[in-house]
């Protein structure tokens, strides 16, 4: 496998395991009960569906404030441009290429899912600047230290947008 697409499957895995990583320590941190009633992994939603959203300035992912969830999953955008990443740097020959194809379909239907947080289990959300922060009961910090590309996505919202989002995220709270 070339070394493009063999460096795009080893990105994309490590964000994966990064993204199921983080739904241990959330379901964690609240103790009490089961792991599976704070955080679990999800199919994704559209955007539609969700009572309010936030996406990172590059459209990249996206936060979404559900009935009962929060949902930290890849936008459209997002799982569009690695398909197209993944065929636009197909190799020429037949063996190579049909391995990205399958790689890119392998991470295509990984990436088609979030990350769902129990609102019950949080206690607030607030802006600090760029950065959406959601703290859970015991205080600490829900969807912290994620990466994409390099960014922190919980750094990268606008300020105006998040302050409207965790204003919703609160108001869900207090129902």
């Amino acid at each position: 496998m070339p070394n493009h697409v063999a460096r795009l499957a080893a990105c994309a895995l490590a964000f994966a395991s990064g993204l199921l990583l983080l739904a241990v320590p959330a379901a964690a941190q609240h103790t009490g009960t089961p792991a599976s009633d704070t955080s679990w992994i999800v199919p994704r939603a559209p955007l539609a569906q969700a009572r309010n959203s936030l996406r990172t300035r590059d459209a990249q992912a996206a936060v979404l404030l559900m009935d009962t969830t929060l949902v930290l999953q890849f936008t459209d955008t997002a799982l569009s441009r690695m398909n197209a990443s993944v065929r636009d740097s197909a190799p020429q020959d037949f063996a190579h290429r049909l391995a990205a194809r399958m790689v890119g379909s392998a991470l295509s239907e990984m990436f088609d899912h979030g990350i769902a947080y129990n609102l019950r289990a949080l206690r607030g959300a607030r802006v600090e600047g760029n950065r959406l922060v959601l703290e859970d009961l015991a205080g600490k910090r829900v969807f912290d230290r994620v990466e994409l590309n390099g960014r922190d996505v919980m750094n990268d919202f606008s300020p105006a947008e998040a302050s409207r989002f965790a204003a919703a995220v609160n108001q869900a709270l207090r129902r």
